[in-house]
């Protein structure tokens, strides 16, 4: 009954929306603003109550969503609302976007607007999920969190994480399994991502050389083009060891300019590096292709052209794309040494390994598997997803 008077007086919430800000005229409920009878405590030592059964979620960001879609088709069903970012070209390579109906949520806008707490407020979810750039929590989303308390719904913060090794994407891996009853969908999909590791390990073992690759075309705020590109650590090549060098962090070369971005400082920077060094391989992340193929004619001047450049899958898209990233690990390895060491990938087939990935993250069948390849190739206009630049629409 306590948490039924909870639930009433967050529907009976009155929102003054004033200078100062969003306001909530709640009574009883700014005193007893749980909603249930179970306390859970995310990354940040932050504690939230929940109903034992959550039923309804906000996902409050982009790695909110994904989070949620790795708990499988039962937890997806159960977010009602996300974030505001619906570009087309953001949301298209994300591998979520095809199953599930997360590509049709309602989106409420962004989390600091009064009326995007109105709305939240008036969905009265059992949970809003929320995501925190940085170790300790922004003042904005100590402010969202009290907004949302004070009107009876818990809220959940999570750390952006842009790397599968970085030990707090497995804590909320393991978060997510806690919350809605899925430990064990949650060690099913670390135990996987272990497997997969493994094997590119043992894969980048039989390789003793090293490769400069560079990769362009990647999306930072819906932007994008050939000189756009990414750190090691949000993308495929951190999980190459030395096999691959990443030369858009060499001295002289790229300004970093974001937490995942990093951008060649100049059309001749990047031709002169290529004339010093030598850029062994291109890969052109999809989510920038239509904007580097339809601007950048200056690409046939790099060595690497035609033969040695690439499509990959969008690295970046609403937050680290991770599925996409370990799917591009080994498209990289396999599209840089598969004809120099045929032995090592010959049992490699890169669409079966794709949709065996998107399966693994998503808990979805072999045929919403294919569902994404063909959705993703189909909505970038390419033919294939494993293709060299100039054969991705020839």
């Amino acid at each position: 009954m306590a948490n039924l008077g909870v639930k009433l007086a967050a529907v009976i919430v009155v929102v003054i929306i004033a200078a100062g800000g969003i306001y909530y005229v709640l009574g009883d409920a700014q005193e007893d603003n749980t909603k249930g009878d179970r306390t859970i405590t995310d990354v940040f030592g932050n504690e939230f109550t929940l109903p034992e059964n959550v039923e309804s979620v906000v996902a409050e960001c982009g790695p909110a969503l994904r989070y949620l879609s790795f708990m499988g088709e039962e937890v997806s069903k159960k977010v009602v609302a996300t974030s505001s970012v619906a570009a087309k070209p953001v949301l298209s390579g994300i591998s979520y976007n095809y199953v599930y109906g997360l590509g049709d949520l309602e989106m409420v806008g962004d989390f600091t607007n009064s009326a995007t707490m109105e709305k939240i407020v008036t969905l009265n979810p059992d949970l809003v999920i929320i995501g925190n750039q940085a170790d300790t929590i922004k003042k904005e989303v100590v402010e969202f969190k009290e907004k949302m308390n004070a009107a009876g719904i818990p809220v959940c913060i999570i750390k952006y994480v842009y790397n599968l090794d970085d030990p707090d994407f497995e804590k909320q891996v393991n978060l997510m399994g806690e919350i809605f009853h899925k430990s064990d969908r949650a060690k099913e999909l670390l135990a996987g991502i272990d497997k997969q590791m493994k094997t590119l390990d043992d894969l980048c073992s039989k390789i003793n050389e090293t490769s400069n690759v560079y990769i362009g075309g990647v999306l930072a705020y819906g932007n994008a083009d050939l000189l756009r590109s990414i750190t090691t650590e949000s993308s495929a090549l951190a999980y190459l060891g030395t096999t691959v060098n990443n030369v858009a962090e060499d001295d002289g070369m790229g300004t970093p300019n974001g937490a995942q971005w990093i951008s060649a400082k100049s059309e001749e920077a990047l031709l002169q590096y290529d004339k010093n060094n030598g850029i062994d391989t291109i890969f052109i992340d999809l989510g920038g292709y239509k904007k580097v193929a339809d601007g950048s004619k200056w690409v046939s001047e790099l060595s690497a052209y035609p033969e040695h450049i690439y499509i990959s899958l969008p690295t970046v898209a609403f937050s680290t794309c991770y599925d996409n990233t370990l799917i591009d690990a080994y498209w990289t390895l396999y599209a840089i040494y598969s004809e120099k060491y045929p032995e090592v990938f010959k049992d490699i087939d890169m669409k079966d390994t794709a949709t065996s990935i998107w399966s693994l993250f998503l808990d979805c069948s072999q045929e919403e598997a294919d569902g994404i390849y063909n959705g993703i190739a189909q909505t970038y206009g390419v033919n294939d997803l494993f293709v060299s630049y100039n054969e991705a629409t020839a």
